[in-house]
C-alpha cells in the first residue's frame, strides 16, 4: 500500500487482518461495532506518517504493530464506549525518530498496551499518552526499553480528567542500559484530577541485574546465554501474541536484531 491516503473498514467477517507493508502518509482504520478481530501490521515508515484507528462500540480488538524504516509516525486511537484494545507494539528504526501514540478512552472502554523500543546507536523520542475522557475506563501499560549506545526520551502519561469515576490507570516502565553512553529517560506520569479512581506506576532503569545473571548461571548457563535469555524476555510478550506463522517469520528476525546488542 503506497498511496498518500488509505482507508480500511474492518467488518464482522474480518476476524483476522494482516497487512505486511504500509508506507502511506495517512492510514485510517475504521472498526465496526460489536466485532472481535486481530490485526497484524508491519509498517515501513519512509516519510512522516499518521495512522488513525477508530474502534466501534463493544468491539474487542488486538493489534500487533511492528514499525521499521527511517522516519517517524503518529498513532491516534479512539475507543468508543465499551470497546477494548490490546496493543503490542515495537518501533525498530535505523536512525533518529520521533513517534507518538495517543489513546482516547470513552465510557466503559479499556486499553492494555505493551511497547518495546530499542535504541542502538541513535535516539528515540516521542510521547505515549492515554486519555481517560469518560468514566468506567481502564488502562494498563507496560513499557520495556533497551538502549545500546543510544538514547530514549519518552513522555509517558495517563490522564484522568475531573469528574471521572470508577476508572483505573496503571503504568510500568523497565529500561535496560547496555553501555556507559546509553541513556533512557522515560518516567511514567499520572495526571489525576478526580478522587474516585485508582492510579499507580512503577519505573526501574539500569543495567542488567547481576542477581538475575547469577541465578541463571547457577542453573548451568554461561554468562552470555544468561544475558541472551534476559534480553529475549523483552520481546517475548510480542512474539507470544503472533499466531500467524507468515507474519512471525517476517517480524521475528527484526525483533531479534533489535536485542542483538546485549
Amino acid at each position: 500500500m503506497n498511496n498518500d491516503l488509505n482507508v480500511l473498514n474492518i467488518k464482522k467477517e474480518d476476524n483476522m487482518v494482516i497487512i505486511k507493508d504500509i508506507s502511506s502518509k495517512i492510514f485510517i482504520f475504521n472498526v465496526e461495532k460489536n466485532i472481535k478481530s486481530k490485526i497484524y501490521l508491519l509498517l515501513n515508515i519512509k516519510e512522516e506518517s499518521k495512522i488513525d484507528l477508530n474502534i466501534g462500540d463493544n468491539s474487542n480488538i488486538e493489534i500487533i504493530l511492528i514499525s521499521t524504516g527511517i522516519k517517524s509516525f503518529d498513532l491516534n486511537i479512539n475507543l468508543e464506549p465499551y470497546s477494548s484494545l490490546k496493543l503490542y507494539s515495537s518501533d525498530l528504526y535505523d536512525a533518529d525518530s520521533n513517534n507518538n501514540k495517543i489513546i482516547n478512552l470513552k465510557d466503559g472502554s479499556s486499553f492494555k498496551g505493551y511497547e518495546f523500543l530499542s535504541a542502538r546507536g541513535f535516539n528515540i523520542s516521542g510521547v505515549f499518552h492515554i486519555n481517560h475522557n469518560e468514566s468506567n475506563t481502564t488502562s494498563k501499560s507496560d513499557f520495556y526499553y533497551l538502549s545500546n549506545k543510544g538514547e530514549i526520551n519518552r513522555e509517558l502519561s495517563s490522564i484522568i480528567k475531573k469528574g471521572i469515576k470508577d476508572s483505573e490507570a496503571i503504568e510500568n516502565v523497565k529500561g535496560i542500559l547496555t553501555s556507559n553512553d546509553s541513556k533512557i529517560d522515560a518516567k511514567p506520569v499520572l495526571i489525576v484530577d478526580s478522587l474516585d479512581v485508582k492510579a499507580s506506576h512503577g519505573c526501574a532503569i539500569g543495567t542488567i541485574d547481576e542477581n538475575e545473571i547469577y541465578y541463571l548461571m547457577s542453573r548451568g548457563l554461561t554468562r552470555e546465554d544468561a544475558q541472551r535469555i534476559i534480553s529475549y524476555s523483552l520481546i517475548a510478550p510480542i512474539l507470544r501474541e503472533i499466531d500467524n506463522l507468515e507474519f512471525r517469520e517476517l517480524v521475528e528476525p527484526k525483533l531479534l536484531s533489535a536485542i542483538g546488542g546485549i
